[in-house]
């Protein structure tokens, strides 16, 4: 429907007190791959009146409490988590399946290196 909202890219946590200015409606997006100091920052927006919208993948790939998301979920006056669907069965996913080898926490790439996966399909790392 061509709806546009202004969004900024930022380095770190910090840096959305700077940039909010007066906006009362704050949405952030990939929370995962923040530091835990974004908790601190969406209570101070809070506590400011601001209205606090974060999304996020609250387990990696490891099927772990992803963090900050777990203190966040401590935070929050209301969480909805919705599902993605399973990649091979087609029921609700509330896992992420990494397709490579790595043992990273955190690795950023193409869309064919995971991939949304059911409890029942998902297939926790060797390690």
């Amino acid at each position: 429907n061509q709806q546009k909202i202004p969004s900024q890219t930022v380095e770190k946590a910090e840096d959305i007190l700077r940039l909010a200015g007066n906006a009362q409606v704050l949405g952030i997006d990939e929370a995962q791959f923040f530091d835990n100091t974004l908790v601190g920052v969406c209570r101070k927006l809070a506590e400011m009146g601001r209205r606090v919208i974060v999304a996020g993948l609250d387990k990696d790939y490891r099927g772990e409490p992803f963090e900050p998301i777990p203190q966040l979920l401590c935070e929050a006056e209301y969480i909805t988590k919705t599902l993605a669907i399973c990649m091979k069965c087609g029921g609700p996913a509330n896992y992420t399946q990494r397709l490579t080898k790595s043992s990273e926490r955190v690795l950023l790439g193409a869309t064919d290196t995971y991939e949304a996966r059911c409890r029942a399909c998902f297939e926790p790392p060797k390690e």
